[in-house]
């Protein structure tokens, strides 16, 4: 069973490994995933608690991390520049580890901010104050941009949302902490078609309620991931 505070990045390619700031994990069709804000970091870069990653070619900043010094430093590091780089900013859920860097709006241009409806008033007022946002409220499934979906926001005491992105060779999915449960994130994505890997797939997964070493053929643990190797 997956423990609580666990982020998988499935994707049939990228293969089962550890990522760290600063990872560049590569998709299929040219997509890349960098990890910009995570509790390990490579020479060079700041490693703190949270986590952040950028989908290159879609322009969405997923989390903002623990705190905007750091997520701008490795974004510098990395030759992100928020301003051309970020159109659209995706909150999973409303702990500081998530959003503790959501300043970095202020380095942006125009950008779209989507957050689960269930976020504080307090904060979805901070973000609307600022002219250059455009702030989206998620309550059900959606699209954020082309071929980048929402799950809609999850879970029964702490609501969030996770990511699906569609490639050529399947659904990549990305959690924040994933408090509503993995399994019932997946079954979200499952919307959208199978999610594949080995031999298995999500038909499988959901039957046993658990999730098997070979039950994907690629996994990704980061940020507070109590074990990393599966």
């Amino acid at each position: 069973m997956f423990l609580p505070h666990v982020r998988q990045c499935l994707e049939s390619k990228c293969g089962r490994q550890k990522a760290s700031v600063f990872s560049s994990v590569s998709a299929t069709n040219g997509l890349k995933l960098k990890i910009l804000y995570d509790n390990e970091a490579l020479n060079g870069f700041r490693g703190a608690f949270g986590f952040s990653c950028l989908i290159e070619e879609k322009g969405i900043l997923f989390d903002t991390g623990g705190d905007v010094d750091t997520l701008f430093f490795n974004m510098q590091k990395s030759r992100v520049d928020p301003c051309s780089d970020i159109r659209i900013i995706v909150l999973s859920h409303e702990h500081r580890d998530h959003t503790g860097g959501i300043q970095i709006i202020n380095y942006c241009g125009k950008v779209d901010v989507f957050v689960p409806a269930s976020f504080s008033d307090r904060f979805k007022g901070w973000l609307a104050s600022h002219p250059n946002v455009r702030l989206h409220e998620v309550q059900e499934f959606g699209e954020v941009c082309e071929g980048v979906f929402t799950t809609g926001k999850l879970g029964q005491f702490i609501k969030e949302q996770s990511l699906i992105v569609k490639t050529g060779n399947g659904l990549i999915v990305i959690t924040g902490c994933a408090h509503p449960g993995l399994e019932n994130i997946l079954g979200a994505a499952s919307k959208l078609g199978d999610i594949y890997g080995g031999g298995w797939r999500l038909s499988q997964f959901q039957q046993t309620g658990s999730f098997k070493r070979n039950a994907f053929n690629s996994s990704m643990s980061l940020h507070s991931t109590e074990k990393r190797d599966f």
